[in-house]
């Protein structure tokens, strides 16, 4: 996600973006779809401020890819 994340702000601008827009879109939902099952299970674990921050930054980047026209 963070690979596309530069390229996918561009794809409003230019089209040829586009691959890297649904790219990061995609992986962002995919980090948050692991995420919070691993949020919500009793095993604390896996649970720390990197791993939250990570699912922070993937949600922030899906809003601003899905609040972005293109």
């Amino acid at each position: 996600a963070l690979l596309h994340f530069p390229f996918m702000l561009r794809a409003a601008i230019e089209r040829r973006y586009y691959y890297s827009k649904s790219s990061c879109l995609m992986a962002c939902r995919e980090v948050m779809w692991r995420y919070l099952p691993m949020r919500q299970s009793s095993n604390r674990s896996f649970c720390s401020k990197v791993v939250d921050f990570g699912a922070l930054t993937a949600t922030v980047a899906l809003f601003l890819g899905l609040f972005n026209p293109s």
